[in-house]
């Protein structure tokens, strides 16, 4: 049994989206030939499509480690780590891990880590960034 707010959340999470999010397009790509040291190529099995979703990067921090120092010994660095939260309904073809996601309005691209399900129907897109911010 679900409960009001799942309900709810699910009946929203295009309109969060459409509203709060904005516009990708991924390019699903394959592991070329049987080398798994080969860079992926595009996969002609599967349509290029876009979606609206929410860009979130939360900074994580990390310490340096190494020479036989404690981590609280050493100067922290902070590395954003971008993810993309969209409702899973709203997706027109499954997004895998590994394909290249262009965020539309600056132009960078990313790959796609293994993505994450919710429980209420969302879908974490953990990225990979592969280009800087293209030049607008």
């Amino acid at each position: 049994m679900t409960s009001l707010f799942r309900d709810c959340f699910a009946l929203a999470a295009e309109v969060i989206d459409t509203v709060y999010g904005e516009e990708f397009e991924v390019t699903p790509m394959r592991a070329v030939a049987h080398d798994v040291n080969a860079r992926h190529g595009v996969d002609t099995s599967r349509p290029i499509f876009r979606f609206f979703g929410s860009f979130v990067s939360v900074d994580a921090e990390y310490h340096a480690e190494g020479r036989r120092m404690p981590a609280d010994a050493t100067r922290a660095s902070v590395a954003p780590s971008p993810t993309i939260d969209v409702a899973e309904g709203t997706l027109p073809h499954p997004v895998r891990k590994g394909d290249r996601l262009r965020r539309i309005d600056t132009g960078e691209f990313f790959d796609v880590g293994q993505p994450k399900h919710d429980d209420v129907g969302r879908l974490a897109l953990p990225l990979i960034e592969r280009q800087a911010r293209a030049a607008l």
